[in-house]
């Protein structure tokens, strides 16, 4: 085996080297581990169909920031899973806001 002679290096920049490179390949040993798959994209067409909705649904809620998406040269697209996680986390919400519509809504009912 050969010997490596090391000149004038910074300790701390080796340092720092070696630990991005264990974080690096540790990050990926996990990732296969725990069976992650790799980011998925869908364009317009495929998310409005992925969560069963219309385009302008679909448009709708994007511009209100509901869908994690990624705007390159004008062409969106959808990250899946991220729009996925975002909407589930904004549900509860949701839910809230859905009953308080419902209740105003009994209320004018009851009134008439």
């Amino acid at each position: 085996m050969g010997k490596i002679i090391l000149q004038e290096f910074d300790v701390d920049e080796l340092r720092d080297a070696i630990v991005s490179e264990v974080v690096a390949q540790l990050t990926s040993a996990i990732q296969r581990a725990s069976g992650a798959t790799p980011t998925r994209i869908a364009n317009r067409e495929q998310m409005a169909q992925l969560l069963g909705w219309s385009i302008a649904k679909l448009d709708r809620r994007t511009a209100e920031g509901a869908l994690v998406t990624i705007l390159d040269d004008g062409r969106r697209s959808y990250l899946i899973e991220e729009s996925i996680e975002k909407l589930t986390a904004a549900t509860p919400a949701a839910e809230e806001k859905a009953r308080q519509r419902q209740a105003a809504k009994r209320a004018a009912k009851s009134t008439k």
